[in-house]
């Protein structure tokens, strides 16, 4: 399969991880659980990428809201604590940008120790737009320094305003700020939704995105905010003591099992 290849597939696939969630619910958490999905598939669609990240840079909020792997957070932490580098560039800039940090860059000398401590030596970044505005990026991670073609800063440029399209969905009768903190709110309280994740998926050999269906299932019948289900399933879980409604007998539904 050829990198354009690489592209259309990973196009196809976040249209796909929209439809699912949007099936789901179009809750702060959706939105985190997609960009989540994208980021994985895209790095997963991309012939020799390491990794894949989604950055969020509006209105003095700067934040990492998506990665394929924990190896992107530093490099990301890094951006935002000396104020630039090529995430924030392009997130600012509305411009794609081409980094190679095996040296220091000139245009951001401060930015380029993180991503060598991880072995990566070359990115690729593209805005996030809202409404034609820049309101983030999606970067590409290499642990080579052949950058790539022009035809693949347009190929991401629109996987990058497909990412803005689901931002744009979720948004509905939200403000862009409203929408943007209800994102980060979402992240910063995800880890009850990855631990219950885990737990169903242990439990019941079921996949990441069955255990989220089902989390979201339950959040549904039971009006209350999908982290909320996700803490309290894993409280029950490790303390033996089952919640009614939660995880009652109910063969159809993994957290009724």
């Amino acid at each position: 399969m050829t990198t354009r290849d690489g592209y259309a597939v990973a196009d196809l696939r976040i249209a796909a991880v929209v439809r699912d969630i949007a099936r789901l619910g179009d809750g702060d958490d959706h939105l985190a659980e997609l960009l989540d999905r994208s980021a994985r598939d895209i790095r997963i669609s991309i012939a020799g990428a390491a990794h894949c990240g989604i950055t969020i840079a509006v209105d003095g909020a700067t934040f990492t809201a998506a990665a394929s792997d924990p190896a992107v957070e530093p490099i990301t932490t890094e951006q935002f604590t000396v104020g630039h580098g090529p995430c924030l560039h392009a997130a600012k800039t509305g411009h794609g940008v081409e980094a190679d940090c095996h040296e220091v860059d000139p245009r951001w000398p401060r930015f380029g120790a993180a991503a060598r401590a991880v072995g990566v030596r070359s990115m690729l970044c593209a805005p996030v737009r809202v409404d034609d505005a820049a309101v983030g990026s999606l970067t590409l991670f290499f642990r080579d320094t052949d950058l790539l073609t022009a035809t693949d800063e347009q190929a991401l440029e629109l996987l990058a305003d497909a990412v803005g399209d689901a931002l744009s969905r979720h948004r509905r009768l939200r403000t862009l700020e409203a929408t943007i903190a209800g994102l980060r709110e979402a992240i910063d309280h995800r880890a009850p939704i990855e631990q219950a994740k885990g737990i169903l998926m242990a439990l019941h050999s079921i996949d990441a995105d069955a255990a989220f269906a089902a989390l979201s299932t339950e959040s549904q019948r039971t009006n209350r905010k999908l982290r909320t289900v996700a803490a309290e399933f894993v409280h029950a879980v490790s303390t033996a003591a089952p919640i009614p409604g939660l995880l009652a007998d109910a063969p159809a539904d993994p957290l009724h099992r």
